[in-house]
């Protein structure tokens, strides 16, 4: 048995018998909002996310794939011979993979080395990054003394910038043009959005 809110002045107890849906009642309107299909457990977002400003209340579910670019910062893109890229996101939060392989990189300069067209803006304060996880890479110039790749995902950004960690010391920012000719990227990240 379920109670069931038929319209503002009424409800009434109605046995689920296999086929039925429960619409969910929006701010007393009886437009259909989000379904959920108990048969199966799944539950349906709309195809436009209705924001809450309760923070207990999940607002929004998507995933994707998207086709991200990898470059200078002035826009000269590498030639990109495979990519995979995919994102789940989860309310306010966004994890993401990136499969990235190129075969030149074209007339790429000096400027930072980034991955752009993530598929939302970084969330978060004026001053909040966030990081990535790299599976394999090849083809990135980390220097004779092998230091780690790092990135940084910035707020308010839709892309991602890297850098190479030092020994006590800032990271110093990867120029575009120190890679070899061919290489590939996996990483996977999460940020807010």
């Amino acid at each position: 048995m379920v109670a069931v809110k038929t319209s503002a002045e009424t409800s009434a107890s109605l046995p689920l018998s296999g086929a039925e849906l429960v619409r969910i009642v929006q701010s007393g309107a009886n437009a259909k909002a989000s379904v959920a299909d108990f048969r199966t457990g799944n539950v349906t977002f709309p195809a436009t996310q209705v924001p809450s400003s309760d923070p207990n209340t999940l607002d929004d579910y998507e995933e994707g794939t998207f086709t991200p670019s990898i470059g200078d910062n002035v826009g000269n893109a590498y030639t990109v011979n495979f990519l995979f890229a995919a994102y789940r996101k989860i309310g306010s939060v966004l994890s993401f993979g990136i499969f990235i392989g190129w075969n030149s990189i074209g007339s790429a300069g000096a400027g930072q080395l980034r991955i752009s067209g993530l598929p939302f803006a970084v969330g978060g304060g004026a001053s909040q990054g966030y990081g990535t996880s790299f599976g394999f890479l090849q083809g990135l110039d980390l220097t004779a003394t092998l230091n780690p790749p790092i990135t940084d995902l910035f707020s308010g950004n839709t892309y991602m910038t890297f850098y190479r960690a030092n020994d006590n010391a800032a990271p110093t920012a990867l120029p575009a043009n120190s890679s070899s000719a061919a290489g590939n990227i996996e990483m996977s990240g999460t940020y807010f959005v």
